[in-house]
């Protein structure tokens, strides 16, 4: 079962022009679950908290950047991120 709270790595990507943000939630030091998200505005890669605040809620929060309720809103981002964590979660 999934802990309310995981360590997270945050890296800020630009792909064809359009910036995302990558977070990945370590759970045991191994990758667990990814999001991927559209940004406005390019941030530094770094490690933080990834909390889960109810069974559809997920916020990362870090020194200095905090993102409320990681929201993938792109069916096909959607789509892959939850099938990169499923096959992190179960090999």
């Amino acid at each position: 079962m999934r802990p309310p709270y995981l360590e997270a790595d945050f890296h800020s990507t630009t792909i064809h022009g359009q910036k995302f943000a990558i977070v990945v939630g370590l759970y045991n030091k191994q990758p667990y679950e990814v999001f991927a998200l559209k940004m406005t505005v390019k941030h530094k890669d770094r490690k933080g908290q990834l909390v889960k605040v109810s069974k559809t809620r997920y916020d990362f929060v870090a020194d200095t950047l905090t993102i409320e309720n990681i929201n993938v809103t792109q069916p096909e981002e959607k789509a892959i991120t939850l099938m990169a964590s499923m096959s992190l979660r179960h090999g």
